[in-house]
């Protein structure tokens, strides 16, 4: 792209950070640079930039990577990128008068990209000066508007000229290497007093509006806190069906082995015992089980037992079915009133006899394999709620009700309907998110992930990531909504790289920290919806220390429409919660993450 720039009725070419900062800026499109080749390592990066309009190049369509950038071009570039705000206020700096074509730039970015302070005289920018890979690093996160977190600069020590960062800056880049917006070079220096170059910002700016999340790993069970244990499943034995003790490690959480269940033609119901126990669970809460389902489309249910006698010929039983389970890792907590007698057993006895077992779906064989039993799991519950889609009645209906009450929820938006008629402008969400509220990525454009390929469905969520990066839409940024809960393991793959957490609509209680959190579960609140299903929820979470996430979407008077949620349905909904808040805490997404991370 070439920017041209009128001065002095001359036409002069200058670089291409300044466009869209002058109102006599003009550019054209160019498929791409003639001296960044296909094998460049910036190329994608520069490429995309480009497309979206933030950098531009010189005549003959160069652009110049090894360039240095100066201090107002970057700023340029900060305020571009990220859609900042000019304050209405006089002349900052000393040296970046009102005509200097960056002043708009600089002085949107002041707040985030500072100058320096003289005595008592007025700061100066410095704008001809080149900027360095530590101002970059620094503007970035105070930009996206992330945290300074001292226990994360313990990253730097990767750094071998770490001492040479700027004491105040340290914190700011230890933020900047973490979250992977810098790195550094291949004989372990980061240079942080280094002038970064045309190339390396295309790609920092890149990486910090499209970038994966830094070691995401969307299949793998977060580490867990202590539990007060039942078994492990290790001195499970075979009761019928096909029974072995697994080591694999990926199914292994507790213990050396785990028990794994397989159903066949024979034995469409499998199950196994652990005997000898003598647990008195009399004054017990609840009890918690940690299980993996291999394939969830063959699976009907998922059953434990618990009996004072080993022939188990009275018992205390509770099934969960596949519409509470999800495929892959799976923490269900159990409330003792939950099991149903067969017999006479009672909680009163000591139980001697603990058995699982899992039921096939149809001919369809399935695996599950149980890690361990635990009891009592308990803590302090949390509620969320979450909007999916983005419907402007949230913002008229659902945010001053909640308001009212002193409540925060989230907004899942679809980037390409903010805007559009009944959906929430731009300006309602920045308002809502200044608020406190919390705005996450539910895709570009709502599609049936599945029915998309691959790349397509990358780009529904990293463009729409991209839309909340641009926005500084940033608190929960990293945490999604699958489209009419609709994904694979594919789907989930391509989540983890631009997500932390994603929700199904799999309605259960989450076990902070969630166990397959690519898979996470709500509870919709429907249309006509009978409030003993929020009550339960609510008054489970408070009980045993769960996590429940409520997601709905149009807050309306009247209408049919299942996905609509009536004024006064919502009404009583927000009364029974904020009567149980001595119990339960009501969270945005990022309040979550800090009770988790901690």
């Amino acid at each position: 792209m070439i920017l041209r720039k009128w001065i002095a009725c001359t036409l002069i070419l200058v670089l291409l950070f300044s466009g869209g900062f002058s109102g006599e800026a003009k550019a054209e499109n160019h498929a791409a640079f003639h001296d960044v080749t296909s094998t460049f390592w910036a190329a994608e990066a520069i490429h995309e930039m480009a497309k979206i309009g933030v950098i531009n190049g010189y005549e003959g369509n160069l652009f110049k990577p090894n360039d240095p950038v100066t201090r107002e071009e970057f700023a340029a570039l900060l305020a571009k990128t990220f859609n900042l705000d000019q304050p209405a206020s006089s002349p900052t700096f000393s040296d970046v008068a009102a005509s200097r074509w960056s002043y708009a730039a600089i002085e949107s970015a002041k707040d985030y990209f500072p100058g320096y302070s003289v005595g008592s005289g007025a700061p100066y920018f410095d704008p001809k000066a080149e900027a360095t890979r530590e101002d970059v690093a620094s503007a970035l996160v105070r930009t996206l508007g992330y945290i300074d977190d001292q226990q994360h600069e313990s990253i730097l020590h990767a750094f071998r000229d770490a001492a040479d960062i700027t004491p105040q800056l340290r914190a700011d880049v230890a933020l900047a290497a973490r979250k992977g917006l810098v790195s550094g070079y291949e004989n372990g220096t980061f240079r942080p007093k280094a002038t970064v170059t045309r190339a390396e910002t295309a790609a920092i700016l890149y990486r910090a509006v499209y970038g994966p999340i830094p070691d995401s790993t969307s299949d793998s069970a977060l580490k867990r806190p202590s539990y007060s244990g039942i078994t492990d499943f290790s001195q499970a034995v075979g009761w019928y069906g096909t029974v072995s003790q697994s080591a694999d490690p990926n199914r292994v959480i507790e213990g050396v082995s785990s028990v794994s269940l397989s159903t066949d033609s024979e034995h469409t119901t499998t199950a196994a015992r652990v005997q000898n126990l003598a647990l008195d669970l009399s004054e017990a809460q609840n009890l918690m089980l940690r299980l993996h389902v291999e394939d969830i489309s063959r699976l009907s249910k998922i059953e434990v037992r618990l009996s004072s006698t080993s022939n188990m010929a009275a018992y205390l039983g509770h099934a969960h079915t596949r519409w509470q389970l999800v495929q892959g890792w799976n923490e269900i907590i159990i409330p003792m009133d939950k099991f149903a007698p067969s017999g006479n057993e009672t909680f009163e006895n000591i139980m001697t006899t603990l058995q699982v077992s899992v039921t096939q779906r149809g001919d369809l064989p399935v695996t599950v394999v149980f890690d361990a039993l635990y009891r009592d799991h308990g803590g302090r519950g949390k509620v969320m709620i979450q909007f999916d889609d983005g419907w402007e009645s949230v913002y008229t209906k659902a945010y001053p009700m909640m308001k009212e009450k002193g409540l925060v929820g989230n907004i899942g938006i679809v980037s390409n309907l903010v805007g559009n008629p009944n959906y929430a402008k731009l300006d309602q969400l920045k308002e809502m998110y200044a608020d406190g509220w919390d705005i996450f990525n539910h895709t570009a454009n709502h599609p049936r992930l599945t029915s998309l390929t691959e790349e397509l469905a990358e780009v529904e969520l990293s463009s729409a990531k991209a839309f909340l990066m641009r926005n500084r839409f940033t608190r929960a940024a990293d945490y999604m909504a699958y489209p009419y809960g609709d994904f694979n393991d594919s789907i989930v793959d391509i989540a983890g790289k631009y997500s932390r957490f994603a929700r199904t609509i799999t309605p259960d209680f989450e076990v902070d920290s969630p166990i397959n959190p690519y898979r996470m579960k709500a509870i919709e609140l429907v249309n006509d919806i009978d409030p003993a299903v929020y009550q339960e929820a609510i008054r489970s979470a408070a009980d045993h220390g769960t996590t429940v996430i409520f997601f709905l979407h149009r807050i309306e008077e009247a209408g049919d429409d299942s996905i609509i949620l009536h004024t006064d349905d919502f009404q009583a909904f927000l009364d029974y919660l904020d009567s149980s808040r001595d119990e339960v805490d009501v969270v945005s997404i990022s309040e979550w993450y800090k009770t988790i991370e901690n």
